[in-house]
C-alpha cells in the first residue's frame, strides 16, 4: 500500500515536473517569438536610417541658380564715305545742251596743229574719242582731273568765282581737288560755294562743222543757273 502511494506521488511529481517543463519551454518559445519580431523591425529601423543617412550624406540634394548675363555688345556707328571710283577716259559732259545739241564738254583749245594745252580750258562741242577732251578722274589722286595725254590735272587759278582752269603739272595744291557730288555738281574741295561751270552767253563758233564754245570758269553755287553747272561725270562716251 505503501509502495502504491509512493509510486502515485513519484508519477504526479514527474506530471508537474514534465508541466512546469513545458510551460517554461512555451515560456521561452512565447518570448522567443515576442522578441524576433522586435529585433527585426529594429534592425530594419536601423537600416533604413542608415540607408537614408547615406542618401543624405553621399548625394546631397542641392539647388542652386546660374546667375543671368546678360552681355550687351555696342557696334560703334561710323558713317565712311566710300573712297570715289576711279573713272578713266571719259568725257566730262555739261547736262543741258542748251544752243548745242551735241552737248559741250570740257575741252583744250584748239585741235591737231593748234592745239594750245597752255592755254585756259574752255567748253566745246563734245568730241568723243579726241584726247583733248578725255579724262581720268580721281586719278592720280582722289579729287583730281587728269589728263592722260598730257601727263596734266585741271588746276583752278584761284578759289574765287569767276576763276579760270588750266592744265598743269599734277601736284599737292588745292585748287586741283574737286568733289563729284550726287547733285551733278563739280565743285572745288577747297570751297564747296564754288561749282564748274560755263558761261551764259551763247556759244560762239570755233570754225569747225557746227562746234561752239563757251568760257569755262568757277561760279557761285547758288548764284550760278544750275543748268550751267551740273555735269556728267563720268559723261556718256567712254574710251576703252
Amino acid at each position: 500500500m505503501t509502495r502504491t502511494i509512493t509510486s502515485i506521488g513519484i508519477t504526479i511529481l514527474l506530471l508537474s515536473t514534465a508541466c512546469s517543463s513545458t510551460n517554461v519551454a512555451q515560456s521561452t518559445t512565447d518570448a522567443t517569438v515576442v522578441e524576433e519580431p522586435a529585433a527585426t523591425e529594429v534592425e530594419s529601423t536601423t537600416s533604413t536610417s542608415i540607408a537614408d543617412s547615406s542618401t543624405t550624406t553621399d548625394q546631397p540634394t542641392t539647388t542652386s541658380e546660374s546667375p543671368e548675363t546678360t552681355t550687351t555688345t555696342t557696334t560703334p556707328t561710323t558713317t565712311t564715305e566710300a573712297p570715289p571710283a576711279v573713272q578713266r577716259n571719259t568725257l566730262i559732259q555739261l547736262i543741258d545742251p542748251h544752243d548745242e545739241p551735241e552737248h559741250y564738254c570740257v575741252d583744250v583749245r584748239g585741235v591737231g596743229a593748234t592745239l594750245d594745252i597752255d592755254a585756259a580750258l574752255t567748253a566745246h562741242t563734245c568730241k568723243p574719242y579726241f584726247d583733248d577732251e578725255l579724262f581720268d578722274v580721281n586719278v592720280p589722286d582722289t579729287g583730281q582731273l587728269y589728263m592722260p595725254a598730257y601727263d596734266r590735272c585741271v588746276e583752278a587759278t584761284a578759289a574765287d568765282s569767276g576763276a579760270e582752269l588750266y592744265i598743269v603739272s599734277c601736284n599737292e595744291s588745292d585748287l586741283q581737288r574737286f568733289r563729284f557730288l550726287g547733285d551733278q555738281t563739280v565743285r572745288l574741295t577747297f570751297d564747296q560755294s564754288l561749282c564748274l561751270g560755263v558761261g551764259e552767253s551763247a556759244g560762239e563758233p570755233t570754225g569747225g562743222p557746227s562746234h561752239l564754245r563757251r568760257l569755262l570758269r568757277l561760279y557761285s553755287c547758288d548764284d550760278h543757273p544750275t543748268a550751267l553747272t551740273t555735269w556728267l561725270t563720268p559723261g556718256p562716251a567712254l574710251i576703252d
